[in-house]
């Protein structure tokens, strides 16, 4: 990159990366920031179900307009039958 006399690429390292549960636990440990590191890690899929249960991913829940309960209590009179 053509930045100001290279300092942000002269060297390697200067990311940052973790890997969280869905309950927003920490399960990795702190990469050092002046090295090349590859972060990875196994999860188990069962640990997403719970969080899914308490999370709107499609906002069904989150709209107004599907979430408004309501009643109307002025009388209705019948017009007729046809």
């Amino acid at each position: 990159m053509q930045t100001l006399s290279r300092q942000l690429c002269n060297k390697p390292g200067g990311g940052c990366c973790a890997v969280y549960k869905p309950d927003g636990r920490k399960l990795s440990k702190d990469l050092p920031g002046d090295k090349e590191s590859m972060l990875y890690a196994d999860l188990d899929m069962v640990w997403i179900m719970e969080p899914k249960r308490f999370l709107d991913t499609c906002e069904h829940y989150s709209r107004l307009n599907l979430r408004w309960l309501g009643s109307d209590h002025e009388e209705k009179w019948n017009m007729g039958s046809f």
